[in-house]
């Protein structure tokens, strides 16, 4: 495990502080006299000097190097902590956010993203704090932090943490936070917004509030039910709010009734071009039977909330070209969405081969579970294009080997038969197989970007499969050379 003070006097060790041109040397001495300071600092500040650095992790990492420069014995380690006022330790693998940390009585602003916290004792935190950035760590509860916040923070940076339980928002309250103005919340795992915007409203000074890729940032009441219980927001998800759209949502917070909150996504399968021709294929058409018919479909899965909402062909695994929107629509529109979270498989309709297949099959699916949308569209779907195959075989009948005699003229004999009829009973009957199934390619579709307000993936998928080359005789364009694509 790694403490925040242990990874600070690493860095800090780094700077050189009782080395050349730093530190009390002999270097401070020529031929009985003080050396130039400036010269030294020369050597501190010029890029070319090999002695030059550049530290990232603090903004007074350079100007304690200059100290160490000019007055060396004026450093201890003590006016070295209280000389740091910003650190920012980002990836350093810090595990431990130590009572050493009170050292830096003067530190305003404190960085430990991306390490691997899963607690900050609010207890070890600088009185002075303002700004603290926890962003995509590991921390599961604010107990910890809410135990003796510092006095004085005005902005709390709380993302891509696994955070969103009930004890959490209690923690998120003026109580605890009377000098917050900004918030970050996004990519944690709340789910229920009234109560979350309930217990944000507390919170006096909160201007700027940020919950993009939360799960109840997917709900279709959402940003509305936001803006409209915080009355003091200037700042929704890094946008400014305008009177406008505040007034646009007016008393949503005072509709009668609690409507279980539900997220939609359209998916849209387009146009699709580029396949093989099954006819080009030498086996096709070479002998009478059997008579092969083909189909092509496109195919995704999408996570649906019950049973009765999968689909029981179940072929497949995704979709050509994709437009996935998550609306934001009036929320008393979504039913009843409850049940058990599943992926289930949805096909568009069958379409014989041609050099362009229409597809035109759009589809809405509406989730309850947010939080597992938001896992979904993190992963992203599979979109696949298939082939269906029929073999036909004509059918054994009594009336293929003996004809039944038809109405007899007037001497006895058979009447002649029609052309058309006769025509119609040398056509044996087809007999049908099952059909045979086979995905002729599959793309993996990002949807990560649906978790941010607004957005719409559409994407031409290249699935890569190249068409059959065309006889001599058969001039090609470049438009039939291309890989089949939707």
């Amino acid at each position: 495990m790694s403490s925040v003070s242990a990874v600070l006097d690493r860095l800090i060790h780094t700077l050189g502080l009782c080395e050349f041109p730093c530190g009390p040397g002999p270097w401070k001495q020529s031929a009985g006299q003080s050396s130039d300071p400036q010269s030294l600092l020369d050597l501190l500040d010029c890029p070319a000097s090999p002695w030059y650095q550049d530290p990232d992790w603090s903004p007074q990492a350079s100007s304690l190097r200059r100290r160490a420069a000019l007055s060396p014995k004026r450093l201890s380690k003590t006016s070295i902590y209280r000389h740091f006022t910003t650190l920012r330790l980002i990836d350093k693998d810090v595990s431990v956010v130590d009572v050493e940390l009170l050292k830096l009585c003067n530190l305003e602003e404190l960085v430990l993203s991306a390490n691997r916290l899963t607690e900050v004792p609010a207890e070890h935190l600088p009185a002075e704090l303002q700004v603290l950035e926890l962003r995509n760590n590991l921390v599961t509860s604010l107990s910890a932090l809410t135990s003796q916040p510092p006095p004085r923070l005005l902005y709390l940076g709380l993302a891509s943490n696994p955070l969103g339980s009930l004890e959490d928002i209690c923690s998120l309250t003026g109580a605890h936070w009377p000098a917050l103005v900004c918030l970050d919340l996004s990519g944690c795992d709340f789910e229920d917004q009234r109560p979350l915007l309930e217990a944000l409203s507390s919170l006096p000074s909160l201007r700027s509030l940020l919950l993009e890729g939360t799960p109840c940032s997917l709900g279709r009441s959402y940003p509305g039910l936001a803006l409209d219980v915080l009355q003091r927001l200037v700042c929704l998800d890094t946008r400014r709010v305008s009177p406008e759209e505040r007034g646009a949502f007016r008393g949503l917070s005072h509709l009668a009734g609690a409507v279980r909150e539900c997220a939609r996504a359209s998916v849209h399968v387009g146009r699709l071009r580029g396949l093989p021709d099954p006819e080009r294929d030498p086996d096709h058409g070479s002998q009478t039977f059997p008579v092969l018919s083909f189909s092509y479909y496109v195919s995704y899965d999408f996570i649906s909330n019950s049973p009765e909402q999968q689909d029981v062909r179940s072929e497949s695994e995704a979709a050509a070209e994709v437009s996935d929107t998550l609306e934001s629509e009036d929320p008393s529109v979504c039913g009843d969405a409850s049940g058990p979270t599943l992926v289930s498989s949805h096909s568009s309709c069958k379409l014989v081969w041609s050099e362009l297949m229409d597809f035109s099959d759009s589809r809405s699916h509406s989730v309850s579970d947010l939080k597992a949308l938001k896992n979904f569209l993190r992963r992203g779907l599979s979109v696949s294009v298939h082939e269906e195959k029929v073999l036909s075989w004509p059918a054994a009948s009594e009336d293929s080997a003996t004809p039944k005699p038809g109405p007899k003229g007037a001497k006895g004999k058979e009447a002649p038969t029609k052309g058309k009829d006769k025509k119609k009973r040398v056509l044996p009957e087809l007999v049908q197989d099952p059909p045979i199934r086979r995905a002729l390619g599959s793309v993996h579709v990002p949807l990560h970007s649906l978790l941010q307000r607004g957005h719409k993936v559409a994407l031409c998928c290249d699935f890569g499969l190249q068409r059959s080359e065309s006889p001599p005789s058969a001039a090609n364009t470049p438009d039939k050379a291309g890989p089949s694509s939707v």
